[in-house]
């Protein structure tokens, strides 16, 4: 009778020890979305800023305000454009 107990208690502890394993890899999988999510919206809001000061940029250099024009901005949009995954593929809320 003490060695069925045994292996009770043995078989519980090895399942709570699976539970807890199995909640801890769930946490850190949540973490890693929602800071995916943070790392999208942060690169979304940057294109934007970024395209707003290329259209500041171009209505100066097409009313004459500026008579020579190098700017990366074209670039760096595309750069940061490409870090932002097509929304349908965009994780959810």
């Amino acid at each position: 009778m003490e060695a069925a107990d045994a292996s009770l208690q043995a078989a519980e502890e090895s399942r709570n020890s699976v539970l807890v394993s199995l909640m801890a890899e769930v946490g850190l999988d949540y973490v890693t979305y929602r800071s995916l999510q943070q790392r999208i919206d942060l690169a979304t809001q940057n294109l934007a800023a970024q395209q707003g000061t290329l259209d500041i940029t171009r209505r100066l250099f097409d009313t004459g305000s500026r008579r020579s024009w190098t700017c990366s901005a074209p670039r760096s949009g595309a750069t940061t454009a490409a870090t932002i995954p097509p929304s349908s593929s965009r994780p959810h809320r």
